[in-house]
């Protein structure tokens, strides 16, 4: 591992080519998108009583996946959720929560379904053999845009935070929200201050809004009409980073997710320049997919 320290030039360097993930990025998109933020309706000081959250999973879009939602206190993660879900076709969810009786952060968590039926789209260039997934042109390898079966040890995990104002928000459970929400387990204290500053050096290592609890993930595999949110893509683009990170390790996605959070930071912070170069790699790998089928 070559590690250095966040605060230094290269990393700087390194950050800032992760704009070239999109074409035609310039200064002008360093601020983010109105676009590309969670669209949240808040009633300054004053409480609600319930929160409709409209949510989606982003890992490739990870269809009829069980989504489970669990309140947070002195003790951590509960252990019940007190509401779940599952996600549709395209990965999204939607479920409404007591605001007014949970602390200031909800932890959310995705699994696959037990019987065995949850996919994701695959978002990179080969996500794995015809085997692992429905190979819709028969090349004997799962492309990107193809299905992948998901085994019963995929997870995902997210949070939930800024919603005691707000009658209505979004939020996208991803790979980058899982490693923050790992970090911050590590750590033994899982508030909404500490998950944010997870979420927010992640933001800064990978170039994105230090809004990031906020960013909204899209399918790359079906961008939407118009112009999408460069600061979403970029974003999407790093989570499709690791289904390429896991084929090129011969790992399940879980497994590769593990790896990563082991080693992408080392004990005193510092970060492996070799892992994130290789992420960067890939998500551009997957930026030239998306551009070629688009």
């Amino acid at each position: 591992m070559k590690p250095f320290n966040k605060s230094t030039n290269t990393l700087i360097a390194i950050c800032a080519s992760s704009c070239l993930l999109i074409s035609g990025c310039s200064s002008s998109d360093k601020s983010p998108s109105r676009n590309a933020l969670s669209n949240q309706q808040q009633s300054p000081d004053i409480g609600v009583t319930q929160t409709e959250i409209s949510g989606n999973v982003i890992k490739g879009a990870v269809k009829n996946a069980d989504v489970y939602f669990y309140s947070l206190g002195d003790n951590g993660v509960s252990k019940t959720p007190f509401t779940n879900t599952k996600t549709d076709s395209n990965g999204a969810f939607s479920v409404t929560i007591p605001s007014s009786t949970l602390s200031d952060a909800v932890y959310v968590e995705v699994q696959a379904a037990a019987d065995g039926s949850s996919q994701m789209i695959c978002d990179a260039e080969i996500c794995g053999s015809s085997s692992d997934g429905e190979d819709a042109n028969g090349n004997g390898h799962i492309d990107f845009g193809e299905l992948v079966n998901l085994s019963d040890d995929f997870r995902l995990s997210g949070a939930v935070t800024n919603f005691k104002n707000s009658e209505n928000l979004s939020v996208s459970v991803t790979p980058i929200s899982h490693l923050a929400l790992q970090r911050a387990k590590r750590k033994g204290k899982l508030d909404a201050d500490t998950i944010n500053n997870e979420m927010n050096e992640l933001a800064a290592l990978l170039n994105l809004p230090a809004t990031l609890s906020q960013l909204t993930a899209v399918d790359i595999t079906r961008l939407p009409a118009g112009d999408p949110a460069l600061d979403s893509i970029r974003y999407s683009l790093y989570s499709a980073a690791i289904a390429g990170y896991a084929h090129n390790h011969k790992l399940t996605l879980a497994a590769a997710l593990k790896k990563i959070d082991e080693e992408l930071f080392g004990p005193n912070g510092e970060v492996n320049r070799d892992l994130l170069l290789e992420l960067l790699r890939l998500a551009q790998k997957s930026r030239r997919e998306a551009g070629e089928r688009k």
